[in-house]
């Protein structure tokens, strides 16, 4: 069972994502939420269900060196959810 605590949710890192505020709000509402979530969570995984919005992530260029004309020159990287970081790192422990 996944136990995503107060604490997991108020160390979100703050980064420009998909989700707009939604860092803010996991972090302020960490102490009411951290239950709810935690129970639907579970629910979901232990359904084999993993909503499809959490699957979704938005893909942007990092510049790495050289010629910014040249695309060989860029790596891509994901902007995930602020709740699927969350549910993979609960995961991951």
């Amino acid at each position: 069972k996944l136990n995503l605590s107060s604490n997991r949710l108020c160390i979100i890192t703050i980064y420009r994502a998909p989700t707009g505020n939604i860092d803010t709000f996991l972090r302020m509402s960490s102490l009411f939420i951290s239950s709810p979530l935690t129970r639907i969570s579970n629910n979901s995984l232990s359904q084999g269900i993993f909503p499809d919005r959490l699957k979704y992530s938005e893909i942007r260029p990092l510049f790495k060196k050289g010629e910014k004309t040249n695309i060989s020159n860029y790596m891509s990287i994901s902007l995930l959810t602020s709740f699927s970081k969350v549910l993979e790192k609960a995961m991951s422990t």
